[in-house]
């Protein structure tokens, strides 16, 4: 990490002072651009925080076998698919800032959802926690994507595609290993404090996961709802 920083910040400073750096940091001096890019950084944190717990909790706790896994995931990447060009129109019609920003508000209400599951829980609070997240998710990369771009001359729009696509990928990362660091921390400490209270077994297994899961989508709900934040702090599209 340290020599990724030196790095990074070798990066920086020689591509402002090249002429033709291969990242135009000037960009982010336009606060939509800076804030959009910050928001869907946020916004995959949080998604894949999802993806990469709810296997888990569907194999481990729930007992259920790999493929019926993935068929009781489906329902939140195919309401995202179906929201999203529907977000995009939307926000074509009023300010792209608040449809988003409305998105990631429905997000946190998603994962708040999530981290209340246990093993008991009904499969149909399991995909309607789902659902609920996806909607969210659709409401917000579109109107947001759009913001971005809009804020670039033509010829700046190649940069601004790879940059948000690199907010993407990070944020893919950042949200297993956030979520992979907290969830096993507290696992750990879980299981270890319900063993000195004299649980084990099945027992132990479950509290001390659900428990993890539980702040672990708390922590997720709160990265959406700074994202909330970052969408309505950039300023409408207008502004520049």
């Amino acid at each position: 990490m340290g020599i990724g920083l030196v790095l990074l910040t070798i990066f920086i400073v020689l591509e402002r002072r090249i002429k033709y750096p291969m990242v135009d940091l000037s960009l982010f001096r336009n606060r939509l651009f800076s804030m959009g890019n910050l928001s869907s950084l946020l916004n995959y944190m949080a998604q894949f925080t999802v993806i990469w717990i709810m296997p888990f909790y569907l194999q481990q706790l729930r007992h259920l076998t790999a493929a019926q896994a993935g068929m009781l995931l489906i329902p939140m990447p195919l309401v995202t698919m179906v929201v999203a060009p529907a977000s995009g129109t939307l926000s074509d019609k009023t300010d792209t800032r608040y449809v988003s920003s409305v998105g990631m508000g429905i997000t946190a209400a998603g994962l708040w959802l999530l981290s209340g599951l246990h093993a008991e829980s009904s499969t149909l609070r399991i995909i309607v926690a789902l659902v609920i997240t996806g909607l969210g998710v659709g409401m917000f990369q579109t109107p947001n994507n759009s913001a971005v771009m809009g804020t670039v001359p033509p010829q700046r729009r190649g940069i601004a595609s790879s940059l948000l696509a690199t907010m993407r990928n990070i944020g893919m990362v950042l949200g297993v290993a956030v979520s992979g660091a907290v969830f096993t921390g507290l696992l750990a400490y879980f299981t270890k404090s319900l063993a000195n209270q004299g649980l084990s077994g099945s027992r132990l297994t479950v509290q001390a996961f659900t428990g993890s899961m539980h702040y672990t989508y708390l922590v997720a709900a709160g990265l959406a709802c700074l994202a909330v934040l970052t969408s309505l702090v950039r300023g409408p599209l207008n502004a520049g």
